[in-house]
């Protein structure tokens, strides 16, 4: 039975490849469903989350499997290509899947909410781990409950436990923006890096592919 929901889990996640896996994705046949703040009411914004099941035309099986994805910070514009995949696999294999997570970039934010995720009964989970240290504890907390569990989207090799990833190469990436510029400025030219958020994991990896490749074009002049 784990095996099965471990399987499932992944089909879920694979249906989301526009963010995590850096691909194209076919436009979803209806609009991305409303990300809701759980806390709005009061001004805060711990929490954004949504309960897909209710805004789709899900054909629910007599056993209903409940898994939760936590993204960092769900309430951005990025992941509306993954709740409309999450959408459409949740339609196509009769589960049910809530997207919840701080609605800004807040790890401890999002530590909590898989932690109480974990402790609600749901019957599979996948989070992203944008920071190497702060997810050890949950991760470890998904294995000793035996609940499935899987990475999305960013993930660092210092992480432990070691899980299942789904997403791309950071450090890859990075080299092929960086080959790309190069080709479009073959005589050279300033180039400006920057992070919108210092520390992510994934983003670390962008910059450091980035800085390799370039590490052979002196003719690139390069702001940090």
């Amino acid at each position: 039975m784990k095996k099965a929901l471990v399987i499932l889990l992944i089909i879920v996640i694979c249906a989301i490849p526009a963010v995590i896996l850096g691909t194209g994705c076919k436009a979803a046949t209806q609009e991305s469903a409303a990300i809701t703040t759980a806390a709005a009411a009061s001004g805060e914004t711990t929490a954004a989350a949504t309960t897909m099941a209710a805004e789709t035309d899900t054909v629910v099986a007599e056993t209903t499997y409940k898994f939760a994805i936590v993204p960092h910070f769900a309430s951005h514009p990025f992941w509306k290509p993954a709740i409309n995949g999450m959408k459409d696999a949740m339609a196509q294999f009769g589960v049910e899947c809530v997207w919840i997570g701080p609605a800004e970039y807040d790890i401890q934010g999002q530590v909590d909410t898989i932690e109480s995720s974990l402790k609600g009964g749901i019957n599979g989970i996948a989070f992203s781990r944008p920071d190497p240290a702060a997810f050890n504890k949950v991760s470890q907390m998904a294995l000793d409950l035996k609940i499935p569990v899987a990475v999305i989207n960013t993930d660092s090799a210092e992480a432990m436990p070691h899980l299942p990833y789904v997403g791309s190469d950071g450090f890859l990436a990075g080299t092929v923006v960086a080959e790309q510029i190069i080709k479009y400025l073959p005589d050279g030219g300033k180039i400006a890096v920057c992070t919108p958020i210092p520390g992510h994991t994934d983003l670390e990896k962008r910059i450091a592919g980035f800085m390799e490749v370039m590490k052979s074009h002196p003719e690139q002049i390069i702001n940090w």
